[in-house]
């Protein structure tokens, strides 16, 4: 394997993950948006259309669905979790709304349990244990 980059630096990449059973599909969290690549990495196309804002900090997979997390910036104290997925142009489901966690990296966790009602997956929140309460997931 040969390391090459892909991505400009100037984006400033957070996340990146490859989808654990279609490695084809990766997708990255960055300053600018959302990269997806669906071709293992060889070409990326950047997202913002649906997303609140474009900054962009984590990123995971569920089943089919892809998540990420966007707010303001970094340290905002606002940000917000969106569920879409990986196949075709579906649109973005906003998971969280209106939420207020610090960190914009926690969202994404805070999110999973809601994304468990929606798969039949479990997902251990360590984070936040009571999350599953606060969350609602509008499909």
């Amino acid at each position: 394997m040969t390391w090459r980059p892909t991505i400009d630096i100037e984006s400033d990449v957070h996340e990146v993950r490859a989808h654990p059973t279609r490695p084809d599909i990766v997708i990255a969290a960055a300053a600018i948006g959302l990269y997806i690549s669906r071709d293992a990495g060889e070409s990326w196309s950047v997202e913002r259309e649906g997303l609140h804002t474009t900054y962009c900090s984590a990123v995971a997979f569920s089943g089919n669905d892809m998540l990420v997390s966007a707010s303001m910036d970094h340290f905002a104290d606002e940000g917000a979790v969106y569920r879409r997925s990986i196949d075709g142009n579906a649109r973005w489901y906003r998971l969280v709304p209106d939420s207020r966690h610090g960190s914009v990296g926690l969202p994404i966790r805070v999110a999973l349990p809601a994304v468990s009602k929606l798969s039949g997956r479990s997902f251990p929140n360590p984070v936040v244990p009571s999350a599953a309460q606060i969350v609602e997931a509008k499909a």
